[in-house]
């Protein structure tokens, strides 16, 4: 009977030792989680057949009874020499960007958007001074239409303005 309780005495503490020492190698191995972090890494590398695949989608805007301009995305003016614009639609970052072309003698620009998923469809204005031509509307709403024009002014006075561009629109739907 003693010897039982002293090999029990010495049981005991080997393992609570091998309990440790586990735990701190699964620790370094595995992180702090004890493996699970590593075991879920694992699990979401292995692709699924029922799983959808995420598609990124780059769709450029389109204007009616303008002409098509060269640049990225494609811009649209009416006229020589008036202010060409184009917008983009990038689906993964959800954003929108618009871009256009400087006109001579201006130094502000008035972007003006709108779509009817916010603020009912009222048009919202971006001033942007100096020799920026572009702009991206963030967090845009799916499955809906945007669309774009933009002017050149004097100096913010609108009084002496260019004509504004032709309106750009993009959609966000698949």
């Amino acid at each position: 009977m003693c010897r039982r309780r002293l090999l029990l005495l010495l049981l005991v503490p080997l393992f609570l030792l091998h309990v440790l020492v586990s735990s701190v190698v699964g620790w370094v191995i595995f992180g702090d989680d004890g493996g699970a972090s590593a075991r879920s890494k694992k699990t979401m590398q292995q692709a699924s057949p029922t799983a959808q695949v995420n598609t990124c989608i780059t769709r450029s805007g389109s204007a009616q009874s303008s002409q098509r301009v060269s640049g990225n995305p494609p811009q649209y003016r009416t006229g020589v020499g008036k202010i060409a614009l184009g917008v983009v639609f990038a689906s993964c970052q959800h954003k929108i960007r618009a871009v256009w072309t400087r006109a001579t003698g201006y130094n502000v620009h008035k972007l003006v958007w709108r779509s009817p998923a916010y603020a009912n469809g009222a048009w919202q204005e971006i001033k942007k001074k100096g020799f920026q031509t572009e702009e991206t509307i963030t967090q845009v709403q799916p499955s809906t239409r945007y669309t774009f024009k933009v002017q050149s002014c004097k100096d913010a006075w609108i009084l002496f303005c260019s004509d504004w561009s032709p309106a750009v629109s993009v959609g966000t739907g698949p």
